[in-house]
């Protein structure tokens, strides 16, 4: 299966990015402190409901994110914590444009994921 090879040289070019290095290294000091680990992913957890009840047309999306922001802020302004959350960012959004780009030139239909 050589596109399976391929595919997996490509994984390693992306390990090789920028993006994945930094959410890596950070992913490594926020698990290494089990209790600050609990406490993002907690943080992580609401957040991304918060976010796929805006895709399901929440109107209450923004206030209930800020609300969130605010009752972790002690948590997400760390320097430590703050530097991982942008790197999975970074990190997100590299992988979903790799999706993107592999769906879109595989002419693989997702519209009816729009559709309602």
């Amino acid at each position: 299966m050589d596109y399976i090879k391929e595919a997996k040289q490509f994984v390693n070019r992306l390990k090789e990015t920028q993006a994945y290095k930094d959410y890596h290294q950070y992913k490594k000091v926020i698990m290494s402190n089990p209790q600050l680990l609990k406490q993002v992913n907690d943080y992580r957890k609401k957040s991304f409901q918060i976010q796929m009840e805006h895709g399901e047309g929440s109107y209450d999306s923004y206030e209930n994110l800020l609300n969130l922001n605010q009752e972790f802020k002690g948590l997400i302004e760390g320097t430590e914590v703050k530097a991982f959350l942008e790197a999975e960012t970074k990190f997100s959004e590299m992988i979903t444009e790799v999706y993107d780009c592999i769906a879109e030139e595989m002419d693989f239909d997702l519209d009816f994921l729009e559709e309602e």
